[in-house]
């Protein structure tokens, strides 16, 4: 595009953007809606909420609409379960490493724990 069609778009959406309805047809709309609130009123809309609230209590609790269950869990005793696994696996004959460096980082504090404690 270059700048003349830009130029051309701006103006024409200016010129749109200021349109307003006739004076007779605003004043129709106007008439209109005072007529159709005066009509209808706004307790008819108040009385269209509550009698669809009572139908869909009355739906409730004729059909017993509960909310969905929870999603079933991995396990019931997921915590006995951890604690059961840790414990067998404590109970395995299995030797400590043989790397003096593995050896050292086991029976030693860390630095960070040594450092905490100040």
């Amino acid at each position: 595009m270059n700048d003349d069609s830009i130029d051309d778009l701006v103006a024409l959406y200016r010129r749109s953007a200021r349109e307003a309805p006739a004076a007779r047809v605003d004043a129709h709309i106007l008439r209109t809606a005072a007529r159709t609130h005066a009509a209808r009123g706004a307790w008819i809309w108040k009385a269209a909420a509550l009698a669809a609230s009572v139908l869909i209590g009355i739906v409730c609790y004729v059909l017993r609409v509960s909310p969905p269950p929870p999603p079933p869990m991995a396990s019931a005793a997921a915590g006995y379960d951890e604690g059961r696994i840790a414990a067998y696996l404590m109970r395995m004959d299995v030797g400590p490493p043989r790397s003096p460096v593995a050896q050292y980082l086991l029976t030693h504090a860390s630095r960070a724990t040594f450092l905490a404690d100040e």
